[in-house]
């Protein structure tokens, strides 16, 4: 605690010579009223010996005197009010007005510097959300513009490249007629045969056919005829002229496809199986 004069001084030393007076006249210890009071010795001591300089702050003084009168018997609140008097009304008036300048100056410091804090936000956050230029964005768009023409002609020259290294195929009047999905052959017999026809995994024919019979079949997959004389069989495919199997005595069997497909010449065994 700071003492500003000697007035000050001497009143102090007065209430401190009280309170010791009061203590001692009741018989009390400085241990005891420092347990009672809950204030360390060393302050009790220097508040009776007028030991301003060893005190802590003025208000915790004045809560010292408040608590150590009303233990002696003395009316602590009266001590402490005049306590609080002798140094408010001893305060030097330089003090009073020296806070009150900074009091005012501390004021409109601070309302600058929090209007400048704003400003420089607003304008940071304007810089940053600003739209972008109307030249950049057209740079832009014709950048692009560019790439996307470049990749369309690179497109194109691909397309023509690949288009005239293909053979063109010029339309004429010899092409050939589309591939039929069937097979139809047609049976002539000039003499008697033994006869074996299959359609499709299904024989329809197993034994002899006579002289002059005609028989035509159809088939989607292949069609085979076994005859055991060839040369007596004439057989044609679709359209085409009858021909004769083979020789005179010869077992030759044929497999026809559709057309497209090669059809399957061959001589099965001599032993054939004759049914009536």
């Amino acid at each position: 605690m700071k003492v500003q004069n000697e007035t000050q001084e001497q009143k102090f030393k007065e209430i401190g010579a009280t309170l010791k007076q009061a203590r001692e006249e009741k018989s009390i210890r400085l241990e005891e009223l420092a347990l009672h009071t809950r204030i360390r010795i060393i302050y009790l001591q220097a508040l009776e010996d007028g030991k301003f300089e060893e005190l802590p702050e003025t208000i915790y003084v004045r809560g010292f005197v408040y608590r150590y009168g009303d233990a002696v018997g003395l009316d602590g609140k009266a001590l402490a009010e005049m306590f609080s008097d002798i140094f408010q009304k001893e305060e030097p008036k330089e003090n009073i007005e020296t806070t009150q300048l900074k009091t005012s100056f501390n004021l409109p410091f601070l309302s600058l510097f929090y209007i400048f804090l704003i400003v420089s936000a607003s304008f940071g956050l304007f810089f940053v959300l600003r739209p972008r230029p109307q030249v950049e964005s057209t740079a832009q768009n014709q950048s692009s513009l560019s790439v996307s023409s470049q990749k369309t002609t690179s497109k194109e020259s691909i397309s023509n490249s690949i288009s005239n290294s293909q053979p063109k195929l010029k339309a004429t009047g010899s092409q050939k007629p589309a591939a039929k999905s069937t097979v139809q052959v047609s049976l002539k017999l000039t003499g008697r045969s033994w006869m074996e026809v299959t359609v499709d995994d299904k024989t329809v024919v197993n034994g002899f056919m006579e002289k002059g019979q005609n028989k035509s079949w159809t088939a989607k997959e292949e069609l085979t005829v076994r005859a055991g004389d060839a040369a007596v069989v004439f057989i044609s495919k679709d359209d085409s002229e009858p021909e004769a199997m083979g020789a005179k005595g010869e077992v030759k069997q044929i497999t026809f496809k559709p057309e497209g497909v090669n059809d399957t010449v061959s001589a099965p065994p001599q032993t054939l199986s004759v049914g009536d």
